[in-house]
């Protein structure tokens, strides 16, 4: 069996920055997302939400801070945020 292969996300925050991710799922991508902005261990409770086939809205419910998440179309550019 072959393990599955990692797609390519697009996370944003509110405020403009985005990240480009590789990851086998959304929930995961969002993990790594919120890693790279420092804040993974200061979240609590999330609220996560379907926007139509590609976007998943994540919400801080105690910062009210807001993260999209969406899949990268192929042939897709993005402007990314430094690593």
């Amino acid at each position: 069996m072959t393990p599955p292969s990692n797609a390519q996300w697009i996370f944003q925050t509110a405020d403009g920055r985005t990240y480009r991710i590789q990851s086998p799922n959304w929930l995961v991508a969002l993990g790594m997302g919120l890693e790279k902005l420092g804040v993974v261990s200061s979240i609590g409770r999330m609220v996560c939400r379907r926007m139509g086939k590609e976007m998943i809205i994540a919400d801080d419910i105690s910062t009210g801070q807001r993260y999209r998440l969406r899949s990268m179309r192929p042939h897709e550019t993005v402007r990314v945020q430094a690593a």
